[in-house]
């Protein structure tokens, strides 16, 4: 009985332990099929403590960066981060993570943690195209 149920509450809680694994994961989702251009992801350090490993860095056509010393983001396509916001990026994804334990169902509480941000730029061009293939369509 509580043997059983403090175990599901911490696997619980511990599955929303990696919101980075989770955030990388979608950004082919929100870029669609990598072509001319496509894709440099930059990943924060915040993100990369959350579950991005090399295993989930395996997308054809993508490049990533984890590095630490990156200041100008002008590059990249997508961000993965723990911030909400960053100066030529828009909000993409949020992925939720843990944020606490509640007496009350839901007993695990999560809340958004790590975010997709996607160059504004990138968002333009993938529009641009997805608009000229239906236009092209009769």
């Amino acid at each position: 009985g509580a043997t059983a149920a403090a175990t599901a509450l911490l696997a619980a809680a511990a599955r929303a332990n990696y919101p980075g694994a989770g955030a990388l994961l979608a950004v082919p989702r929100i870029a669609g099929p990598a072509g001319d251009g496509c894709c440099a992801v930059h990943v924060d350090a915040a993100a990369a403590m959350t579950g991005v490993s090399l295993f989930l860095q395996d997308e054809p056509g993508y490049a990533y960066s984890k590095s630490e010393t990156v200041t100008d983001f002008g590059g990249f396509t997508h961000l993965v981060t723990a911030r909400a916001h960053a100066a030529g990026f828009r909000a993409a994804y949020a992925e939720e993570g843990f944020a606490g334990v509640s007496p009350r169902w839901p007993f695990v509480r999560t809340e958004p943690k790590i975010f997709v941000l996607e160059a504004e730029s990138f968002a333009r061009r993938r529009r641009a195209r997805s608009e000229a293939v239906k236009a092209a369509v009769p």
